[in-house]
């Protein structure tokens, strides 16, 4: 037997942890009664637990530190002003986008995205089609869910061409097998998915300026984690490991037979992580982590992807690495420093280049 003092505050201990889930749970169930976090059921799951598409005709404006934007979906429960038809009008060229947060357009308005402004440039540099373009993205998407996008919610929409914007910051690691089945496990993520709680605390204390500097250095470390994971993909060591690259190979090459199933053209376009052009960003990792920039070249997945879509796949590639690293060295910046996504600038510069190769493409 237990002393009594023991058994004593073992029972307060008990008290204590049942009153306090007893709270958790009340406030979980007034903030979902309440709708104090409008965005908890913004999205809707529809094929295979995958997040397809959002709810049609919704809109939700969210407030960050560096960005307020309101993002209103159409009537397909995607981002877009325009609604989208299955029916394509005689003469008309419809390219489709495909990809995640950054083809989203996660940080800037609607007509400031990469997809709206290639469709202006492309209509006011060619008289020969009409361009119009859909934007399939999905924030967090990775490559294999976006085969399931393509086939059940893109393929119907009979676009003549797909751009794959591939996103070197994430969708490497992402692909990785071990990652598809354990990535995003654990009480941490649990809670973030499952609990509107974590997100109105999160998003409450984000904007009490006593808070905002505890908020920006936990935010500014979880950036540097997810990119320190992506290190090795630069490793020269890793170059031929393909216990690496080969999972990224593999989905692509699915989703691009896919899309060529469908009699529509893929043209993948490899979106760099901002590290691969921005000197500052670069060296401030390798000083923290203690590495040997001799031992990386940022480079090295732009090189390899390209290889395998071209001669692999015989597919074309769109990449815009050297023309990102030149505007950054002349002192632009491109993206949000806290936030990571493309600016209104970044888009900008990225949707020249995409337009100015799409017809350079058209062209042959």
């Amino acid at each position: 037997m237990f002393p009594p003092l023991v058994r004593k505050t073992f029972f307060n201990l008990i008290i204590v942890s049942v009153s306090l889930l007893i709270c958790i749970f009340l406030l979980e169930g007034l903030i979902r009664f309440f709708h104090l976090v409008p965005h908890a059921d913004f999205r809707k799951i529809t094929i295979e637990g995958v997040k397809t598409h959002f709810r049609p005709n919704s809109t939700l404006l969210v407030k960050k530190p560096e960005y307020q934007v309101e993002y209103k979906m159409n009537n397909s429960g995607f981002r877009d002003d325009k609604t989208f038809y299955k029916k394509k009008d005689k003469g008309n060229m419809r390219l489709a986008f495909l990809g995640d947060s950054f083809t989203f357009g996660i940080g800037v308005p609607t007509n400031k995205r990469t997809s709206e402004l290639v469709e202006k440039i492309l209509n006011q540099k060619s008289s020969d089609h009409n361009f119009e373009i859909y934007n399939f993205g999905i924030p967090a998407s990775n490559t294999l869910q976006q085969i399931n996008i393509f086939t059940k919610e893109i393929a119907p929409y009979q676009p003549d061409y797909v751009f794959i914007l591939f996103y070197i910051g994430n969708d490497l690691r992402d692909n990785l097998p071990r990652v598809e089945q354990h990535h995003k496990t654990g009480i941490m993520y649990f809670i973030r998915d499952n609990f509107q709680l974590y997100h109105f605390l999160l998003y409450r204390l984000a904007n009490i300026s006593s808070f905002k500097k505890l908020y920006h250095r936990l935010k500014i470390t979880h950036v540097y984690g997810e990119i320190y994971a992506l290190l090795s993909f630069y490793n020269k060591e890793n170059k031929n490991d393909s216990k690496l690259w080969n999972s990224s190979y593999n989905l692509l090459k699915k989703l691009i037979e896919s899309i060529r199933l469908h009699k529509s053209k893929p043209i993948v376009v490899l979106v760099p992580e901002k590290i691969q052009y921005d000197d500052k960003n670069w060296e401030a990792l390798l000083k923290a982590n203690k590495l040997n920039p001799l031992q990386y070249d940022r480079t090295i997945p732009n090189f390899l992807l390209s290889s395998f879509i071209i001669n692999k796949m015989k597919s074309l590639v769109i990449d815009p690495l050297t023309y990102l690293r030149q505007a950054s060295k002349k002192g632009k910046q491109l993206f949000y420093p806290l936030d990571g996504h493309l600016n209104k600038e970044g888009h900008r510069l990225l949707a020249e280049i995409i337009s100015g190769e799409f017809l350079e493409i058209l062209k042959r």
